[in-house]
C-alpha cells in the first residue's frame, strides 16, 4: 500500500470513523485492490483503534524517512558529482600553446566523473607535456588530478633542467602520502610526462598509454610504449622510472590519449580497441590537428553512444625547428 494509503486508512481509524469506513476508505484508494487484501484490511481494522494507527502511521513514517534518506544520500552524491566536474573542467587546460608545435585537445564526459589529466606547459626551448588518467571516479579522483596538476606546474618551473624522470620522482611522493595517508584511500595515476624540445626530440618517462605517432613521410603510425610505473602505488618509483627519448620529424603527429577511448563498448560489449584508434589517426593524419581529435571523438562516439569513462585526446602535430 502506498503513503497515502496507509495515511489515510490510519486517520479515518483515528477519527472514529469506523472499522467498515476505515477498509472504504483504503478499497477507493485502491479500487483494482483484490479482494483477499480488502478482507485483510478488515480483519485489521478489528485490532483496537490505536494499535491500528501505531501501526499503520509507524510504518508509513518509517517508509518517509528511509525515503527522505535516500533522497538526501542521492542530493549529496549529485552535489558531489557537480564539484568533481568543476574542478576536472576548470582543471583542464583552455588553451594549448607551445612554440613548434600545433595542439588540439578534447574531453567528452560520462555520466561519472573520471580524473583524466592533461596539459601542456611552454618552455623557452619546446614544452612539457602530461597525459594521465586518475583510477576511480568522484570528487577523490578529482583532487588528485587537481594535485597532480598543480605539482608537475611547480615542479617544472622550479627545475627548468630536468628531465621527465627528475619530475615523476617527487611528484609521485607527494600524490603517494596524499591517496594513503590524507585521503585514505586506495588509488593510483597512470601518467606520462614528455618533454618536447623544438629540435624535434621528445623526451618521455612514466607508464601510461601507448604514444601514437603518425609519420609524414610514410602516413601510418608508430606506437611509442611507455614504460615504468603507476603513480601512488609506492612510495619510491626511482629504481622504476627511466626517461626514453624519440624524434619527430616536421609534419608528425603525435595523439595522446586516455583509457576510455580503447576501452570504449559497443552494444555487444566489445571494445574500440587500440587498432581501431590508430586507424583513425591514420586516416586524418595529414588534416589539421582540430579535425584529427574532432574525428576520433565522433568514430568514439559512434563505437559507443553511453560512454562509461571519461574520453580525452590530444593531438599534436611538429611543425619543425623554425
Amino acid at each position: 500500500m502506498s503513503l497515502r494509503g496507509r495515511f489515510a486508512l490510519g486517520f479515518a481509524a483515528l477519527a472514529g470513523i469506523g472499522p467498515l469506513v476505515a477498509v472504504g476508505v483504503l478499497h477507493l484508494l485502491r479500487p483494482a485492490e483484490p479482494v483477499g487484501p480488502v478482507l485483510v484490511a478488515l480483519l485489521l481494522t478489528m485490532l483496537p483503534l490505536s494499535l491500528l494507527l501505531s501501526l499503520l502511521l509507524g510504518r508509513a513514517i518509517a517508509e518517509l524517512q528511509a525515503a527522505m534518506k535516500t533522497r538526501a544520500e542521492q542530493q549529496f552524491l549529485e552535489g558531489e558529482m557537480k564539484v568533481a566536474r568543476q574542478i576536472q573542467t576548470s582543471m583542464l587546460p583552455r588553451t594549448l600553446n607551445a612554440r613548434g608545435l600545433e595542439v588540439s585537445a578534447r574531453t567528452l564526459a560520462a555520466e561519472e566523473v573520471g580524473g583524466d589529466y592533461y596539459d601542456v606547459l611552454p618552455t623557452a626551448d619546446g614544452a612539457w607535456i602530461g597525459i594521465g588518467d586518475v583510477a576511480g571516479h568522484g570528487l577523490p579522483a578529482g583532487i588528485i588530478m587537481l594535485t597532480i596538476q598543480s605539482a608537475i606546474a611547480a615542479l617544472t618551473q622550479d627545475r627548468p633542467g630536468a628531465g621527465p624522470k627528475q619530475i615523476l620522482d617527487p611528484l609521485n611522493r607527494v600524490i603517494f602520502e596524499n591517496i594513503h595517508h590524507r585521503l585514505e584511500i586506495y588509488e593510483f595515476v597512470t601518467l606520462s610526462l614528455i618533454r618536447f624540445f623544438r629540435d624535434g626530440r621528445i623526451v618521455v618517462a612514466g607508464a601510461h598509454e601507448d604514444i601514437i605517432v603518425y609519420r609524414a613521410s610514410t602516413g601510418r603510425c608508430d606506437s611509442l610504449p611507455t614504460s615504468g610505473t603507476w603513480i601512488g602505488v609506492v612510495e619510491d618509483i626511482s629504481s622504476v622510472t627511466s626517461d626514453e627519448e624519440h624524434r619527430l620529424e616536421p609534419g608528425d603527429v603525435m595523439v595522446l590519449y586516455t583509457d576510455g577511448v580503447t576501452e570504449a563498448e559497443d552494444g555487444n560489449g566489445q571494445a574500440f580497441g587500440f587498432e581501431r584508434l590508430t586507424e583513425a589517426v591514420a586516416a586524418m593524419g595529414r588534416e589539421p590537428t582540430e579535425q584529427i581529435v574532432s574525428h576520433v571523438m565522433a568514430a568514439v562516439k559512434a563505437w559507443s553512444p553511453r560512454l562509461a569513462d571519461d574520453v580525452s585526446v590530444v593531438a599534436l602535430r611538429y611543425l619543425g625547428p623554425g
